[in-house]
């Protein structure tokens, strides 16, 4: 990870903010991007940055549950078009 410099300059919460979001934390990534807008309040990259860290953190929060005749029968695995999973 990056070390903090003694003066914040935004590209350094820039570069946190990626490796968070690398590492599936949003809610740092999004507090990264957050204080390089406190430096930068206008700069496009960072505002696109937290619009794809926010709709991360909302795909996150969704979930997909499989069903199918076969898991009711073999808790191992699902034969699912011919792959088993």
């Amino acid at each position: 990870m990056c070390a903090k410099p003694s003066v914040p300059i935004a590209s350094y919460w820039n570069t946190l903010a990626f490796t968070m979001y690398k590492l599936q934390n949003y809610t740092s990534a999004l507090q990264a991007i957050e204080e390089a807008l406190k430096i930068q309040p206008r700069q496009s990259e960072h505002l696109d940055n937290r619009k794809c860290v926010t709709d991360a953190i909302q795909n996150k929060n969704r979930c997909c549950l499989l069903y199918t005749s076969d898991a009711a029968d073999e808790r191992s695995s699902v034969d699912l078009g011919g792959r088993r999973i």
